[in-house]
Order: structure tokens, then sequence, then C-alpha cells
């Protein structure tokens, strides 16, 4: 089992109840726990400091989706919680750890062993899909014509996940996903011309 000691993990919820409850939760199983706080500057403040996180989705009225997309784009790992249906999340998040409220912090710690060890974890995995929209601009400059760029982006995506173990544990999944992508343009590219 991993082990969350020592890790940093930033509390953010508009609750005091509830992240007290969760602070405590971590804190016993040997992390070091950064804030709580309620609001989305607070924790952009404290998100470099973070090994990961635990967002509320919603901060008086605020949802935490920019905080959410901040943190992927860094490659800091965290869970959401809150009430609700996984399918009201936005199609970037769906695949996200959920923890549900009311009992939070139990969950917590059931999962400690599987998936908010993850947490912890330097091979945790993005959804590739949220790297398209740079794909498609790579391909753009490489050809001219959309259909092909396209083709050679769907190859690309195609290939990422026939061969997710080959990413090596120091690329980002931009970095590993931009490798690919030059491979099949100079590999496949003149094939896609057809």
């Amino acid at each position: 089992m991993a082990t969350l000691a020592g890790q940093r993990i930033l509390i953010v919820d508009g609750d005091d109840f509830v992240a007290a409850d969760l602070a405590h939760c971590l804190e016993q199983a040997g992390a070091q726990v950064l804030g709580p706080v309620a609001t989305l500057q607070a924790a952009a403040e404290l998100a470099p400091d973070a090994d990961a996180a635990v967002l509320d989705i919603l901060l008086d009225g605020t949802l935490v989706y920019p905080l959410a997309d901040e943190l992927l784009g860094h490659g800091v790992p965290f869970v959401f919680y809150a009430g609700g249906d996984p399918a009201e999340l936005p199609p970037r998040f769906r695949s996200i750890g959920r923890l549900r409220k009311p009992d939070m912090a139990s969950q917590l710690m059931q999962l400690q062993g599987s998936e908010l060890s993850t947490l912890s974890d330097q091979n945790w995995q993005e959804d590739p899909l949220t790297h398209i929209p740079k794909l498609r601009l790579m391909a753009r400059l490489a050809y001219d014509d959309a259909a092909i760029a396209d083709r050679v982006v769907e190859r690309t995506l195609q290939l990422a996940l026939e061969m997710p173990r080959d990413r090596d544990d120091d690329m980002t999944m931009e970095e590993w996903l931009r490798a690919i992508l030059v491979y099949v343009i100079n590999q496949a590219g003149p094939r896609l011309l057809n």
C-alpha cells in the first residue's frame, strides 16, 4: 500500500467542518495538509507546493474547475468530492477520482490503498484527450490539409491507447503524445497523404 506520509495534500473546501474532518483524516495518514482553503485564489497560492489535492467541486457558488485545470496542467493529481452525478462533470474530468458527500472522510481512508494512494504516484495518468487541441495544432503546422492533420492526430491517439505502458516515467503526458505525433508524421505521414 502506498503511503501518504510526508505528502503535501491541498484541501479546498468552503465548509469548515468538512475541511477539518478531511484534514484530520489526512494528518492521521501521515500527510502534511495545505490549507484547508475556501477560495480559488487561496488555493491557487498553495497549489504550487502541493503533491496532490482534494477539491470540493463547488466553493460558495463558484466551480473549482479552473483550479482543477491548473493542477492537471502541472501534473498534480487530485480527487473531487461532492454530491451529484459524475456525468455532471465536464468530459475532461470524468476519469478523475471522486468522493461522495456526506461521508467523505471514511471514503478517503478506504481509498488510501487504491485510488488515493495514486495521488503520490509519479506515474499518475491524466486524460490524453485534453491534449487534442495542441496535437491538432502541431499536425496542422506539418500539413496544410486539415483532413490529413486530423488523421495524424487520430493515429497518434490510437498508438497512445495501444502502448500506454511504453511511456517513460519522467515524461509528461504532453511530451509523450508529442513524441508519438512526431513518430507518426515521420513514419506514417506519407501514407496518410493517400
